[in-house]
């Protein structure tokens, strides 16, 4: 019986392009794939000084046609759609950055669609086309990412309208050292859970030797690459899997029992 190792990704990560020379607006919160084990991945802080509050939250519904960007790629123009409610007539209907506050862009329901977007004048739908900062490297030894969080706003005479908020993630591309991390993290496991030894064993067995290797990994590395290479904290085991977390942020697993082909 054949063991696996499973490593779960939740975005796949293209290969970054050069980085371009243009800076687009906004401010991002950025999240680094650091060297510590608490540091990973970690969920970013945003100031809530951009939407105030009023009576009319939510009625504007804001929409985009891509919601995540890889780092440094050309195409990094997203359109957003921001449908007001149909008894309302807005001068302006503005794009906020709600991290920072500042007005990014001006929305238009002026059927252009090559300049904003839009293509049926009058129909309450208001366009923008809006260059998102791909540009987010502060560190070269790790992967980044950001996340920019923008909602639209007008204000009549029935106060200030404000629409739900929408995210814009951007990715980059995993570091060459990240993936030798990785690479000999599968590595060790595959030799482990390709071993007579191992298969021969309980699953109680199995699951003692997995995660004395997981720590192992955690705390010394493997001798070509004697550092730390998984985030101790992260090891979690479960019935049949121990599950765990890489230095770069990406979850993996080893699992216990072999796949049945008879159970969905």
């Amino acid at each position: 019986m054949k063991v696996l190792t499973v490593i779960f990704i939740g975005l796949t990560m293209l290969t970054a392009c050069a980085k371009q020379s243009e800076q687009p607006v906004g401010t991002p919160q950025t999240q680094t794939a650091g060297q510590g084990g608490s540091d990973i991945l970690e969920q970013p802080q945003f100031v809530e000084t951009g939407a105030p509050s009023t009576e009319n939250t939510g009625d504007i519904r804001l929409n985009a046609d891509k919601n995540a960007f890889t780092a440094y790629k050309d195409d990094n123009e997203v359109i957003f759609y921001a449908e007001v409610p149909a008894d309302c007539s807005p001068e302006k209907v503005l794009l906020i950055d709600k991290q920072t506050g500042e007005t990014v862009a001006e929305l238009f329901d002026e059927a252009d669609y090559e300049k904003y977007g839009d293509t049926i004048k009058g129909d309450s739908v208001y366009n923008c086309r809006f260059r998102v900062n791909t540009d987010i490297n502060k560190n070269d030894e790790v992967s980044e990412q950001a996340k920019y969080t923008y909602y639209a706003t007008f204000t009549d005479e029935k106060g200030e309208h404000i629409s739900n908020p929408v995210d814009i993630d951007v990715f980059e591309q995993f570091t060459d050292n990240e993936l030798a991390d990785m690479e000999a993290v599968d590595n060790a496991i595959s030799q482990l859970v390709e071993s007579e030894e191992y298969n021969n064993a309980t699953i109680d067995e199995r699951r003692e030797k997995a995660l004395a290797l997981l720590n192992k990994l955690a705390d010394e590395g493997t001798p070509e690459r004697s550092c730390s290479l998984i985030v101790k904290e992260s090891i979690t085991v479960s019935d049949d899997t121990i599950s765990f977390s890489y230095k770069s942020g990406v979850l993996g697993g080893v699992m216990l029992k072999g796949f049945d082909q008879y159970m969905n």
